[in-house]
């Protein structure tokens, strides 16, 4: 399914890319253009690539405390999205955003309806009610939200097949020469089009995509 940004799609239906990672902050506040992005798409095919924003990263967020803070008032002054600062406290929690990426991958397995649904109530979870955003235990918690066992859900997640599908999308974003995130792609009439690297709104986006005849709900 995945193609690289040089080649033409050949045979694939025309779909949206969303490129992000669940702890991205200007993902968490690109949400609710995304949002109006996905009301105007009729029933063409919305995948997420998830991009692996700190994939193992190894610092704390208190050692990050000053530039996340930072990021992310700057976030909140631009979109109006909510952030608690409370976890840049936290000299012992690590920064590492595979783990949040792996809980959505699950999600996509074990339920694919609910897997964007379930990417923005992980972003809520963290940025707003400052979970612990590495924690099996938020991530199971929340799959409940949208009928998976926790038990279930956390077989899949330590499954070697979740843990390579996550790596695999993480290779993807590369490949596609993603440089921000979030960032949109999309496959029209066989060719990848990148639409957007970064947080772009709304009205921006979709007069990209009817730039190249991209089907609008207007």
């Amino acid at each position: 399914m995945f193609l690289s940004i040089n080649e033409k799609a050949s045979g694939q239906k025309d779909t949206l890319f969303y490129i992000g990672d669940p702890m991205c902050s200007w993902c968490y506040g690109f949400s609710s253009e995304l949002d109006k992005v996905k009301s105007v798409m009729f029933d063409i095919p919305f995948k997420i690539i998830l991009g692996g924003l700190r994939a193992n990263g190894t610092e704390t967020f208190g050692e990050l405390k000053e530039f996340l803070s930072e990021h992310w008032r700057e976030v909140h002054l631009n979109t109006k999205q909510p952030f608690s600062y409370t976890i840049l406290n936290d000299e012992n929690l690590i920064y590492n955003t595979e783990p949040a990426c792996r809980a959505v991958v699950a999600v996509r397995s074990l339920k694919p309806e609910a897997e964007y649904l379930y990417f923005k109530e992980l972003q809520s979870a963290f940025y707003e009610k400052n979970d612990d955003p590495t924690s099996l235990k938020t991530f199971s918690s929340l799959a409940t939200k949208f009928g998976i066992e926790e038990s279930k859900f956390e077989k899949y997640y330590n499954s070697p097949v979740i843990i390579n599908e996550t790596e695999r999308d993480f290779r993807y974003a590369y490949t596609l020469g993603v440089q921000g995130f979030p960032s949109i792609m999309v496959i029209k009439d066989n060719k990848l089009h990148k639409i957007s690297n970064g947080y772009t709104t709304a009205q921006q986006i979709i007069h990209k995509l009817k730039m190249i005849g991209f089907p609008i709900q207007e």
